[in-house]
Formats: structure tokens, sequence, C-alpha cells
């Protein structure tokens, strides 16, 4: 049976040059960019809630907002599984200081 399973993968990167980099080679690639979210160190405000509606681990959460306060961005995916290693394969040549997926659980 066919699953089409929602799944929300965060990359963390060290700069917004990185972050506009890594968008234009999704959009290059034709992935759906209504799926890709990019948060930048000013958009801190409000983003535990943001995280906690993807379903992101309360305990992964801080590491997000820290990441935030100390300036780096966050490129964030919300796809299926299929769609984030496809995006993760065009992006595997690129600098991603951490890359996580987390299955969203929300109906």
């Amino acid at each position: 049976m066919f699953t089409y399973q929602k799944k929300c993968t965060i990359a963390v990167l060290e700069s917004l040059q990185k972050i506009r980099i890594l968008a234009k080679k999704l959009k290059d690639i034709g992935f759906p960019m209504n799926q890709v979210y990019l948060l930048e160190p000013r958009e801190k405000d409000g983003l535990a809630v943001i995280l906690d509606d993807l379903s992101i681990p309360q305990s992964c959460i801080q590491f997000y907002i820290e990441s935030l306060l100390k300036g780096d961005g966050l490129l964030t995916i919300y796809a299926t599984q299929d769609e984030i290693n496809l995006a993760k394969l065009a992006l595997e040549d690129k600098e991603i200081d951490n890359w996580q997926v987390y299955d969203y659980l929300r109906t």
C-alpha cells in the first residue's frame, strides 16, 4: 500500500548566503518551493511554535532556537521522504552543518 507520509527536515547553515544558495539550487531542480521554508536569524520569535506545529521534538526545538540566536539560519523542508531524498541528493555537495529528518505526526 502506498503511503504519502509527510516529513519535516531541517538543515542548519552558518550564513544567509548559504541558505539562499541552497534555496536557489532546489528551485533550479524543480523542487516545489511552497514546501521550502527559510528561517533567518532575525526570525527567532515564534520559532518554537512553528517547530512544534511541524512535530519537531521539544528536545530539539531548543537546539534550533540556539542556532538562530548565534546567527545560523535554518532551511526547512516539509515533504515526502522521496522528495527529501531528492533535495538531499541535490544539496549533498553543499556544506550543511546539521541535517535532521522528523516524522510529521499531525493528522
